[in-house]
């Protein structure tokens, strides 16, 4: 089942952007420009506390 996380390859600051644009399939540029051009960086932070990070280890 697939479900939203925040991505641990991906990340840039929290994977929110990534995490969002690998469950709706779309570029990551794409979901950073909506969010950062578009006002959204309150939704940023808030998902950035709240979504979990994807099973994959960061460390690496």
């Amino acid at each position: 089942m697939k479900s939203l996380t925040r991505s641990s390859q991906d990340a840039v600051i929290a994977g929110v952007c990534s995490g969002i644009a690998h469950y709706f399939v779309i570029p990551n540029y794409v979901v950073r420009l909506i969010f950062f051009f578009g006002g959204l960086e309150w939704l940023y932070v808030i998902l950035g506390l709240t979504l979990p990070w994807d099973n994959q280890n960061f460390l690496n």
